[in-house]
């Protein structure tokens, strides 16, 4: 499944400090037709007796490199007095009326579904999966699925860190002489060129001038506060150096981008 650029917008805007609302209810729409990242696309079923079906997700959990959730229950259509074609796609939705409120993710069906008189559409506990995988860490890609479960994501003010390593996996933060971590501000999401958002800095991310050495500068990663705080995304350094005194690690402005598809 993908996110809309409504979700994605969402949840990225947290870099700027707005708190992403969680999901109170989710609800599942069956599509003749592609609804597209756009999530105003495409045709939804529309039947006598057709509703769109409540949605749980799971407890977040590892998949494919990333962190997932799956349908906790079975989801069951009323049958249609007629026939009324085949469903290729579907549409989850914060709005269980037809023609209203936003779609947040949307995928296509691994088996068409034929919708003919008389029979129940249905999909299956476990059939409807979303996955991230990426630069994000596996905790915050746990709290970007905890907001389809209707757990909020608190804004935050970004900081970006240096690291000896994957800080995932034993990397330290640099530290030493004037040592600190500065701010990084980030633009308005924008839809790039194959669907996803994306948002780039605006400011150059200047470190002080180290006066003594700081260590080796392996992976870089954003935290979400000037001190303590969690990191949440990371990225190998595809040059890793040492910062020894008077050298001041930068990121020019647009050469930091979050990106959520």
């Amino acid at each position: 499944m993908f996110a809309t650029h409504f979700f994605e917008a969402r949840i990225l805007n947290t870099f700027n400090n707005a708190t992403a609302i969680g999901i109170g209810g989710l609800y599942v729409g069956l599509f003749m037709s592609n609804p597209t990242d756009t999530g105003i696309s495409g045709v939804e079923v529309n039947y006598t007796g057709y509703a769109r079906q409540p949605l749980a997700f799971s407890i977040p959990y590892e998949e494919s490199g990333g962190i997932g959730v799956r349908n906790t229950d079975d989801l069951l259509w009323q049958p249609a007095p007629v026939d009324v074609g085949t469903a290729r796609f579907v549409g989850i939705y914060d709005s269980a009326t037809i023609g209203t409120g936003n779609m947040v993710l949307y995928g296509e069906l691994t088996v068409p579904l034929e919708i003919r008189a008389n029979q129940q559409p249905s999909i299956y506990e476990g059939d409807i999966l979303y996955y991230i995988q990426g630069d994000f860490t596996g905790s915050f890609m746990t709290k970007i699925m905890n907001v389809l479960r209707g757990e909020n994501l608190p804004g935050f003010e970004p900081y970006m860190a240096l690291f000896d390593g994957d800080p995932e996996d034993s990397g330290i933060e640099l530290s030493g002489g004037n040592y600190m971590r500065p701010a990084i501000m980030f633009g308005a999401p924008a839809v790039q060129v194959g669907g996803h958002s994306q948002i780039r800095n605006t400011n150059l991310v200047r470190f002080p001038s180290p006066t003594s050495v700081w260590g080796n500068w392996a992976w870089s990663g954003i935290r979400d506060a000037e001190m303590g705080g969690d990191v949440v995304t990371k990225l190998a350094n595809p040059f890793p150096e040492l910062l020894q005194k008077n050298y001041v690690p930068q990121i020019k402005i647009g050469d930091c981008r979050v990106a959520l598809n």
